[in-house]
């Protein structure tokens, strides 16, 4: 993991997407509908004892402008955080 967060540090965030493997991208993100980030979190998160987590939002936009790499799919930072507060947060009040 060293050398992603060397790359991000120098400012190539091109070159720490592309050193990041699968394996660490499921490991350290949710990723997924609803549904499948509430099973993640009810599966494999809560029951280590986490009982608060910090939500890093993706812009694609800017992805786009740090890369060229389109993220299809995703919707933008006030979508994310509407899909969280309407189908993730009532989970786990």
């Amino acid at each position: 993991m060293v050398p992603i967060v060397d790359a991000i540090g120098a400012g190539d965030l091109a070159k720490a997407i592309e050193l990041t493997t699968p394996e660490i991208t499921e490991k350290l993100s949710l990723a997924g509908t609803p549904d499948e980030v509430r099973a993640k979190i009810e599966s494999e998160i809560a029951p280590t004892g986490v009982n608060h987590m910090i939500c890093a939002i993706t812009d694609p936009g800017l992805v786009k402008s740090f890369t060229g790499r389109e993220l299809t799919g995703v919707p933008g930072v006030d979508g994310q955080l509407r899909l969280i507060h309407e189908h993730l947060m009532p989970a786990f009040r």
